[in-house]
């Protein structure tokens, strides 16, 4: 119920909006292969779901590892 009610950003409402026009054209067309597209779309939008998930291709949060050597240089070490 959280994920439905927050996070609403530009691409999410434009997956509802194209969802409930795929919708409202099968309706009109009587295409049901139309209907079960724009319903999936639809339901994906409300539930923030992806071909990843919810932040599926965020970038994850891992600490860096700072080391100095002799000379007084930072370097740092990425995550793997």
């Amino acid at each position: 119920m959280y994920t439905i009610l927050t996070e609403w950003n530009v691409m999410r409402i434009l997956r509802l909006t194209i969802g409930i026009m795929a919708l409202v054209q099968a309706f009109t067309e009587g295409s049901w292969i139309m209907g079960i597209a724009g319903f999936f779309v639809m339901i994906a939008a409300i539930a923030n779901l992806g071909c990843c998930g919810p932040a599926g291709c965020a970038v994850s949060k891992q600490r860096k590892q700072r080391h100095i050597n002799k000379e007084g240089i930072t370097y740092e070490e990425l995550g793997k």
